[in-house]
């Protein structure tokens, strides 16, 4: 409950929202088992993107579409493919943003097109694993427009702690609590939830702000001195 309650104030959204998962790979694992039905509903996913999304889907017996991302634009989201795509098999949408493996944020306009168009029809699962790398907020402020609205976080990256196995699922406390039905029991270990609540403390997120910072000095630097390098066309 402490490192719930926690989390939840580390995302901003009440502890009714969140669900304490091994990693936001847990979080994947639980949504495709809880929505769809082996040999008859879909995921969409965009890449190239994160491998498992579909790997999830592939074990549940669920039927993968491929919407790849436009490369002329940066990798954004196709939506007009998505919205063609959008049938009655399907169950969730994957959309990571950042994005994994290119990197880049997904406009904030595509994701509420996707968002207004799966109303009452299927999940948006928007993966922000890597939001603490942007200037940018997170979506969990959208958690209550939009209740077929489900975001992953992880303190793999920014936190440090990729061994820990810690992710959370925020979504509507309905889902939450059908996921928490099927989640496996004593799925995380008290040395684990001791671990991720000293990352939660205010003189470790002060120190996960300053590495996020320099971090991102860094890749700053880094893209700009590859961008003077013979032979790079964009980085």
């Amino acid at each position: 409950a402490a490192l719930i309650a926690g989390l939840a104030t580390l995302y901003g959204v009440p502890a009714s929202q969140v669900l304490v998962a091994r990693g936001s790979d847990e979080g994947i694992d639980l949504l495709t088992r809880a929505f769809c039905v082996a040999g008859h509903d879909a995921v969409i996913v965009c890449p190239p993107t994160f491998g498992m999304y579909a790997v999830a889907a592939r074990i549940q017996g669920a039927r993968v579409i491929s919407v790849p991302l436009m490369r002329a634009t940066g990798f954004q989201l196709d939506v007009d493919a998505i919205e063609r795509a959008l049938d009655r098999s399907v169950k969730m949408i994957y959309l990571c943003s950042p994005n994994n493996p290119t990197g880049n944020r997904l406009a904030d306009a595509d994701i509420d097109r996707v968002l207004a168009m799966c109303a009452e029809r299927s999940l948006v699962v928007l993966d922000e694993a890597y939001v603490e790398f942007t200037a940018h907020a997170s979506h969990a402020r959208l958690l209550e427009r939009y209740p077929h609205l489900v975001i992953l976080r992880t303190l793999s990256k920014a936190h440090g702690l990729a061994g820990a196995r810690v992710g959370a699922v925020l979504a509507t406390p309905a889902i939450i609590q059908l996921l928490q039905k099927i989640i496996p029991p004593y799925a995380i270990t008290q040395a684990t939830i001791e671990t991720a609540a000293g990352a939660l403390g205010s003189a470790a997120l002060a120190v996960t702000q300053s590495r996020v910072r320099a971090l991102v000095t860094e890749r700053a630097r880094v893209t700009q001195q590859i961008a003077g390098c013979p032979g790079v066309t964009k980085v």
